[in-house]
């Protein structure tokens, strides 16, 4: 958004010199500093690759207490939609090819602002046989959350501050205890950071790494393997808004999953596939089952258990 500046020029009557007017130039204001009113800035317009988190930023709007999202416009295929609409800085995956115009309106409770909009431009890879599943990623991120692989899309808690582990898990947390969330459903916590910096389902629960089997620990790894967008944890585990949305309607806020039996957790994860297909038939996500899960992850905690010793800086060459 770019703010409007205007020069004033003030004519001050100079008696002592007859009746003529000296202009004196004052100094230079923006239409928001000449204004009360709220004013929304959405950021910048970009271009991103199909399948980025999108992470937009209002905070640099002017005396905004609410903030408020839409799309003004969206590809007719794409099922996007925001994080968290009243947020300040709430993510979106680019879903399918074309423009996606969003808007942003602030208040102070009690006026909106004119809406300001931004543009984002999705598109395929450049490489053919490159991923599509492209997420932003942390220069510096605290730590990363783990499964059988990173996991991107997971939001994180920790104090006043929530966000969302992108690219590899990747995450910023600056204030311990630290809880993880998928939607609404709380996966756990970690009263502080692991020396390796890495996050693993197990910690979460709150058992020893070496406990890739234990019931919740599995439950979860479960859950997080089978709702992969592209059905390859290999090369990351991703959780689109979509899939957590559908799984909120049967794990959310009040779920134990102590109290949820293995069976059930296998027909909630059909019945989110299920749902999935029914929105857009090329959807990739596949079950995985118990037995599976828990390879997955034994392996992954075995191909870092150097790390997890040594702490990230401790590797040598």
């Amino acid at each position: 958004m770019k703010l409007n500046k205007f020069l004033f020029i003030m004519l001050i009557p100079m008696y002592l010199m007859g009746n003529s007017m000296i202009p004196i130039i004052s100094y230079l204001l923006s239409d928001s500093e000449t204004s009360k009113n709220p004013v929304a800035i959405a950021g910048d317009d970009v271009a991103v690759e199909i399948g980025t988190l999108v992470a937009l930023d209002g905070s640099a709007s002017l005396r905004a207490s609410g903030y408020s999202w839409h799309f003004v416009d969206k590809p007719k295929e794409s099922e996007a939609f925001f994080s968290d609409a009243k947020s300040a800085s709430p993510v979106f995956v680019a879903d399918v090819e074309g423009s996606y115009t969003i808007a942003l309106v602030v208040s102070d409770g009690k006026t909106n602002s004119v809406a300001d909009t931004i543009n984002t431009v999705a598109s395929f890879c450049k490489d053919e046989g490159a991923s599509q599943e492209i997420i932003p990623t942390l220069t510096d991120p605290t730590g990363t959350i783990v499964d059988a692989s990173g996991v991107t899309g997971l939001r994180v808690v920790c104090g006043a501050q929530e966000s969302y582990s992108v690219a590899d898990g990747a995450f910023e947390c600056n204030q311990f205890p630290m809880s993880v969330y998928a939607g609404t459903f709380k996966l756990g916590e970690i009263a502080e950071l692991p020396a390796s910096g890495m996050v693993f389902t197990q910690d979460l629960v709150g058992v020893i790494l070496g406990a890739t089997t234990y019931p919740e620990v599995s439950k979860i790894s479960m859950i997080l393997q089978s709702l992969d967008e592209d059905a390859n944890v290999e090369n990351g585990i991703v959780l689109t808004s979509k899939s957590i949305e559908i799984l909120n309607k049967y794990l959310s806020t009040d779920s134990m999953l102590e109290e949820i039996a293995f069976e059930e957790i296998a027909i909630i994860i059909e019945d989110v596939i299920k749902s999935r297909l029914e929105q857009k038939s090329t959807v990739l996500l596949r079950a995985v089952d118990r037995a599976t899960a828990q390879s997955n992850l034994t392996e992954m905690t075995a191909k870092n258990a150097h790390r997890v010793t040594q702490g990230p800086n401790d590797e040598t060459e």
